[in-house]
């Protein structure tokens, strides 16, 4: 599957897999072009896995309404 999209997004790839779910990714790094954006992504504790397409434009008040509730960027 992963494969399949290797055209769209030459500059990276990911997955995970576990008993219920398969996620794959390619990444075609244009804003963030560090190690951090690489997908797919987990919170602190590994308890919740994402993939996704697109930028997230009010990511700074997600940010800070996360970290009040406890979670680690």
């Amino acid at each position: 599957m992963d494969d399949a999209l290797k055209h769209r997004g030459p500059d990276g790839e990911g997955t995970y897999m576990d008993e219920q779910v398969s996620l794959g990714h390619r990444r075609l790094a244009i804003i963030d072009l560090s190690e951090k954006g690489r997908q797919p992504m987990s919170n602190e504790d590994g308890s919740i896995w994402l993939v996704y397409n697109g930028e997230i434009f009010n990511f700074q008040d997600l940010r800070k309404e996360l970290e009040a509730k406890g979670h680690i960027f």
